[in-house]
């Protein structure tokens, strides 16, 4: 009597210990992956909304621009004229990139706010109009380019994983053509210049199922809890290198979770964290082959690593949204930003022997230019054929969304 009587008070004590933790869960602030997408996707459009809207509101030049594009919109019963319509000329672009621009001396703070995070750093040596007037460029160009992708078909870069999920002509992107439309004059109706554009945009990457920027975000109160927890008390001194980043690699047939490849470079990095060349290893790759997978390469490799080599959870960050390898590696560096990983300090790339050929290549780097305009890394010794150091660079806080809007 007296074991069965010690058997329910520690079942009724697990049982207020679930209902502890399910109730902190439950009130956890919990980010609209919409706000996410906004937020990533558009810096200073989002600053704009979140900082700045009473300002750009006020504005009669840009209030006008506004109110044209919605009138027509509203005018044009065809959705499927719709897309077009929603998009931004390039006189608008210009005028209102103008008007920024003599608004910038009340605009400080988000500029501020803006040159601080780097993610407009190719706009280092300018005034601060001309740093408004360009990132609003940028920004106005990327919405444009997320509605010809998504609504009107165009190929993107790498059309075998990014391109859009409807049949051109069907029927079913005929009734999202009109749906979207009557959301978006809705959604924008007496708001901001950006707001039709923006709503667009964002509407046609959720109608094709494109929330791969919002993946397991926030990761400090997810994926990475653990990890990023435990770098608190790292004592980076004890190890030759910061980082073991592992390039993942896809599967190539439908329902497969995780490739061969991803599990045998994973395997590797299990024995370089046991030999102790870094306190961390950093699995990256997205949802990315093939076309629409559910599986994250990131989540599969931790819980293969976790699973079947016991590397503890602590020890392991997932870079949940790299879908190349030159993001891989940029998005890795951003991490090591925001968690004051050391900078100065080198890291580890591993991978195949053939990848990291190509990784340390010279087309490799003119490549990362190209499509994120920067090289977020420079490269150490070649250690062995599988794998390379690397030194990370603050450069990676660009943001490219007119490259990769699905991984900006």
């Amino acid at each position: 009597m007296k074991t069965k009587h010690l058997f329910l008070i520690a079942l009724a004590f697990i049982g207020v210990l679930a209902c502890k933790q399910a109730g902190e869960s439950a009130s956890a602030p919990q980010v609209p992956v919409r706000q996410i997408m906004f937020q990533k996707l558009f810096p200073l459009t989002y600053a704009l909304e979140t900082q700045a809207k009473d300002v750009v509101t006020a504005d009669a030049s840009m209030a006008s621009v506004s109110t044209r594009k919605y009138n027509a919109l509203l005018a044009e019963e065809d959705a499927a004229q719709a897309p077009e319509l929603s998009k931004l000329d390039e006189e608008d672009i210009f005028e209102i990139g103008c008007r920024l621009g003599h608004l910038s001396p009340m605009l400080k703070d988000v500029i501020a706010g803006l040159r601080a995070s780097g993610k407009y750093g190719f706009l280092k040596e300018v005034s601060d109009s001309e740093f408004v007037a360009s990132a609003w460029d940028h920004d106005a160009r990327a919405m444009n380019h997320i509605i010809d992708v998504y609504a009107l078909g165009e190929k993107p870069r790498y059309a075998a994983i990014d391109s859009i999920d409807f049949k051109i002509g069907g029927n079913e992107i005929k009734y999202v053509r009109s749906d979207v439309r009557y959301n978006t004059l809705l959604a924008a109706k007496d708001q901001p210049f950006y707001s039709l554009a923006l709503e667009t945009a964002l509407d046609w990457l959720d109608a094709n199922g494109r929330t791969e920027p919002a993946d397991f975000e926030p990761m400090a109160g997810g994926i990475n809890k653990a990890a990023y927890t435990a770098l608190r008390s790292v004592a980076w001194d004890k190890y030759p290198y910061s980082v073991i980043l592992v390039l993942g690699a896809g599967p190539s047939k439908e329902g497969v979770n995780i490739s061969a490849q991803s599990r045998m470079r994973a395997r590797y990095a299990a024995m370089l964290y046991n030999e102790g060349k870094a306190p961390v290893i950093v699995v990256s790759g997205g949802r990315v082959h093939p076309f629409k997978t559910p599986y994250s390469e990131a989540e599969e490799m931790k819980t293969y690593l976790m699973e079947t080599w016991g590397i503890p959870e602590s020890a392991i960050i997932a870079e949940p949204h790299a879908r190349h390898t030159t993001t891989n590696i940029r998005n890795t560096v951003r991490i090591m930003m925001e968690q004051g990983i050391p900078m100065e300090k080198p890291g580890l790339i591993t991978s195949g022997s053939s990848h990291i050929d190509y990784a340390s290549g010279d087309y490799f780097q003119k490549l990362c230019k190209k499509e994120m305009w920067q090289v977020p890394f420079k490269l150490g010794y070649r250690l062995s054929p599988r794998v390379v150091e690397f030194y990370p660079q603050p450069c990676a806080s660009i943001v490219a969304t007119l490259e990769d809007p699905l991984d900006p």
